[in-house]
C-alpha cells in the first residue's frame, strides 16, 4: 500500500515535471513575447528619461520583466494569464492602466507596460494560439516594419511614463528628457540583434 501510494506520488512528479520541460521547450516559442531587453532593460531607460527616480526606474522594469518569469502570470502555463497581461485588448489594457494610475503601485506598473508592449509585438494575435511557432512578433530587429512598430511602443510608453509621473509625485526624480533626445538611442536598441547598452 505505501509503496503503491509512493508510485502514484512519484509518477504525479514524473507528470509535472515532463510537463514543465515541455512547456519550456515547446510553449516559449508559441507565446513568448518581447525579450528581457524590450522588457527590463529598454523599460528602465525610458522610465529614467521621462524623469522617474533610478530605483522607480529598475523596480518597474523588473516588476515588467517578471510578468514573463512567474510561472503564475508567465504565457506558459496559464491561458488565462495570456489573456490577462500578453494578448490583451483594448478594454484590459485600459483597466490595467486604470489601475496603475489609480494606485501608483509598481507592481501594477510592471502588469501594465508588460501589456502595453505586449499589444505591439502581438498585435492583432488572439490569446487562445497566441503566436503559434512564429518568433519574428518579438523581435524588433527583424525587418523595418518590426523596427518601426518597435519604435511605435517606445515612444506611446515613454510618454505613458511621462503622464504616470505627473499622477505620482513620488516617482518623480530627475529632470526629464525629450523624446527627440532619446530616440536615436532607442533606434539602435531596437533595431540591432545584439542591443547595446542603454545609459
Amino acid at each position: 500500500m505505501a509503496i503503491e501510494r509512493l508510485r502514484r506520488r512519484d509518477l504525479v512528479h514524473v507528470s509535472k515535471s515532463l510537463l514543465l520541460l515541455a512547456c519550456t521547450l515547446v510553449a516559449p516559442h508559441a507565446v513568448i513575447a518581447y525579450d528581457r531587453n524590450v522588457h527590463k532593460e529598454l523599460t528602465r531607460f525610458l522610465a529614467q528619461s521621462a524623469g522617474l527616480t533610478v530605483t522607480a526606474a529598475v523596480d518597474i522594469a523588473n516588476e515588467d520583466q517578471r510578468v514573463d518569469d512567474d510561472l503564475s502570470t508567465g504565457p506558459y502555463l496559464n491561458p488565462n494569464s495570456r489573456r490577462l497581461y500578453h494578448f490583451v485588448d483594448s478594454n484590459r489594457l485600459a483597466e490595467l492602466r486604470s489601475a496603475v494610475f489609480d494606485s501608483c503601485a509598481l507592481v501594477d506598473a510592471g502588469f501594465y507596460f508588460h501589456a502595453l508592449e505586449d499589444s505591439y509585438s502581438h498585435a492583432g494575435l488572439g490569446w487562445l494560439l497566441g503566436q503559434g511557432f512564429d518568433r519574428s512578433y518579438d523581435q524588433t530587429y527583424l525587418n523595418a516594419e518590426s523596427v518601426e512598430k518597435a519604435m511605435r511602443m517606445a515612444e506611446k510608453k515613454f510618454s505613458e511614463f511621462e503622464a504616470l509621473k505627473q499622477r505620482c509625485h513620488q516617482l518623480e526624480g530627475s529632470p526629464a528628457r525629450r523624446w527627440q533626445d532619446i530616440a536615436s538611442l532607442v533606434l539602435k536598441f531596437v533595431s540591432a540583434r545584439k542591443p547595446p547598452m542603454l545609459p
